[in-house]
């Protein structure tokens, strides 16, 4: 079963790090296979705001932004 250390602290407040989750929900009997970051390699990621998008001079279907 996949779940979110967000959705779990939805329900019960869990003071530790990872680490110290991954060991309790072991200890009480559960499998934790893997731990997944999510987010952690998009500091390459760019956002853009297009402030206008007007006719190409030189053709009827492209559009310059």
């Amino acid at each position: 079963m996949l779940f979110s250390r967000a959705c779990l602290e939805a329900y019960v407040d869990i003071p530790d790090t990872n680490e110290g989750l991954m060991e309790k929900l072991t200890m009480a009997g559960f499998e934790v296979d893997a731990v997944t970051y999510q987010g952690q390699d998009l500091s390459h990621i760019i956002t853009v705001q297009i402030d206008q998008i007007t006719a190409h001079p030189n053709a009827d279907k492209l559009r310059c932004l």
